[in-house]
C-alpha cells in the first residue's frame, strides 16, 4: 500500500513537472509567433487602410459614370428607339453603381479585415 501511494506521489510529480515545461515551451512559441506575425499584421492593416481609401474614392467617381449612363440610356430608350444600346448602357450602369464593382470591392476589404482579426485571436 505504501509503495502504491509512493508511486502514485511520484508519478503525480513526475507528470505536473512535465506540464510545467510543455507550459514554458508553449508560452515562448508563443512569444515567437507574436514577434514573427506582428510585421504581417501591421502591414496588413496598412493594406486594408489603403483599399479602403481607394475604394470609397472610386466609388464617388463610379457613382457619378454611373447616374450619366442610366441618363443616356433613358435617352436612347426614349429618342433613338435603341433598346439594345440602351439595356447595355443600364447593364453598365448597374455595374458602376454602389451595388456593382464598389461592393464586390467592399467583399474583398471585409474578407482581409477577417483575415487579420483571425491573425490576431489566433496569436494575440
Amino acid at each position: 500500500m505504501i509503495i502504491s501511494s509512493a508511486a502514485s506521489l511520484l508519478f503525480y510529480i513526475f507528470k505536473s513537472r512535465i506540464r510545467a515545461e510543455k507550459r514554458e515551451e508553449l508560452l515562448a512559441m508563443k512569444i515567437l509567433l507574436k514577434i514573427l506575425l506582428a510585421p504581417a499584421v501591421a502591414v496588413l492593416t496598412f493594406i486594408i487602410w489603403i483599399f479602403t481609401l481607394v475604394t470609397h474614392i472610386s466609388a464617388v467617381i463610379l457613382n457619378v459614370l454611373s447616374v450619366l449612363l442610366a441618363i443616356t440610356s433613358i435617352i436612347m430608350f426614349a429618342a433613338q428607339h435603341n433598346i439594345g444600346s440602351g439595356i447595355a448602357f443600364l447593364v453598365i450602369a448597374f455595374l458602376l453603381s454602389p451595388y456593382g464593382l464598389p461592393m464586390a470591392a467592399a467583399w474583398l476589404i471585409a474578407q482581409l479585415i477577417y483575415f487579420r482579426d483571425w491573425i490576431k485571436e489566433a496569436v494575440y
